[in-house]
């Protein structure tokens, strides 16, 4: 099986033959950015870079890199006493940040070795203690035969974390997880993704949700890696007395069907504890639907936000289209904050359901919100911009797009790296807000 085309009105995952093909990425408002399904006779040399040489126990060689059937092939093998297998990476063509990175991938691994599917940084580990800047390296999924041990874990998908570096100042975190389904991962097709966010980082295999961490968060643009490697008495295990067999002859294989990435432009998360989850989606007109509950306000925030981090000064501007909550105090609007803690400092801008605008802030972390500007008789819809300016934060609104009214300024010390963004609260009341914004634009190039 290899047209995903035939799939893509499917919803979740199928099982076809042995092979296992997810979609979509979970949830909404997708957009296909990076896409090789290796059709032809060779890899594409202006999305793939072949890495040779010397690495751990083996030699990286063009030779062990194969095309054909609609699928890329690493096969590591043994001549001549030594060991060979491939590393490729889309480092001198494509790397993005955030989005939903996934691979169709059948395992057939062996003692000693291991393949991978993962993302890098260019700049991992500089600086130290900072992994948003620095990067990280993302293992979306790595595969063993066994482990250091010797047990079979062939049936098992590792997820790993490592930033700072990999010296003295190295930190990682893992989970090993069991095959979600009744398919084995060695020796069949499955899918392995990752759903990176500004919150976090969320693996998946066959479409299912593995593990979840915030760790090593990257929030710079990465580059994706697909090897295979060998390392003797490692955490593979040993490397077979006679070696993995001459090429031709080798069944030591990572087969890749496909490679693709997905983003949005924007990502949303919910912000302290909601009584109901949140959700967003863009719909092909160009409006955002946000759905919230929560407040915002007191020393703690709940709502759902929906935006990305920015470095240094920046702006946003939308247009509050609709905001479907009987509760006057519901609210939807424009909000850069500090960080995603629900008691970050932040200036906000919005327009609430009973009619009011309104500048609020929070210039001290955990301190309480307070209102410098509100006026009441403003009503959806309504355009608001917010701005950073160094630790100045300046607000104007527009009912015609003809002429504009500057609401006012707080100055609030914020770390240069911020999050800036749509919010969208419902008041005490135990229900969704939901509301609308069109001509959403501002400063949402992620570093």
């Amino acid at each position: 099986m290899k047209r995903m085309s035939v799939l893509a009105a499917i919803a979740g995952w199928t099982v076809v033959g042995a092979q296992i093909a997810r979609a979509d990425p979970p949830g909404s408002s997708w957009q296909l950015v990076f896409d090789d399904e290796f059709d032809g006779t060779e890899l594409d040399p202006n999305l793939w870079t072949i890495h040779t040489g010397a690495r751990r126990d083996a030699i990286n060689t063009a030779d062990a890199i194969s095309v054909a059937n609609g699928n890329l092939t690493i096969t590591t093998y043994t001549s001549g006493g030594s060991h060979y297998t491939g590393f490729i990476s889309t480092r001198n063509s494509f790397l993005g940040t955030f989005g939903y990175w996934e691979a169709s991938i059948r395992f057939e691994d062996a003692s000693g070795m291991w393949s991978a599917f993962w993302m890098q940084s260019p700049t991992m580990g500089n600086p130290i203690g900072d992994p948003a800047t620095a990067g990280a390296e993302i293992d979306i999924v790595e595969h063993r035969f066994v482990d250091s041990a010797g047990a079979d874990i062939s049936n098992k998908a590792q997820h790993t974390l490592h930033w700072d570096g990999y010296g003295s100042a190295h930190r990682s975190v893992a989970s090993l997880n069991n095959n979600p389904g009744p398919i084995s991962l060695q020796g069949n097709f499955h899918t392995y993704g990752v759903l990176w966010t500004p919150a976090g980082y969320q693996f998946f295999v066959d479409g299912i949700w593995r593990w979840s961490t915030s760790q090593g968060l990257s929030q710079r643009s990465e580059f994706i890696y697909v090897t295979s490697e060998v390392m003797n008495n490692s955490w593979a295990g040993p490397i077979p007395p006679g070696g993995y067999g001459e090429r031709d002859q080798s069944q030591v294989q990572m087969t890749v069907d496909w490679v693709r990435v997905w983003q949005r432009p924007l990502y949303g998360t919910d912000i302290g504890s909601v009584s109901l989850p949140g959700s967003d989606d863009l719909d092909d007109m160009g409006t955002w639907t946000v759905r919230g509950a929560g407040d915002i306000w007191g020393s703690s925030d709940r709502c759902h936000f929906v935006g990305l981090p920015i470095v240094g000064d920046g702006w946003i501007f939308a247009q509050v289209s609709g905001i479907d909550n009987p509760d006057p105090d519901a609210k939807a609007g424009l909000m850069i904050r500090e960080s995603l803690a629900s008691n970050a400092t932040n200036a906000t801008l919005f327009l609430k359901a009973g009619g009011r605008l309104e500048l609020q802030s929070r210039i001290a972390t955990g301190d309480v919100t307070t209102a410098p500007f509100s006026t009441p008789d403003i009503a959806a819809p309504y355009g608001i911009y917010l701005e950073r300016a160094g630790d100045d934060f300046n607000a104007w609104s527009t009912a015609d797009y003809a002429s504009w009214d500057y609401l006012g300024s707080v100055n609030i010390p914020m770390a240069s790296r911020v999050y800036i963004g749509l919010a969208v609260s419902n008041h005490y009341a135990p229900q969704i807000n939901t509301s609308y914004f069109d001509y959403v634009t501002g400063s949402f190039a992620a570093p």
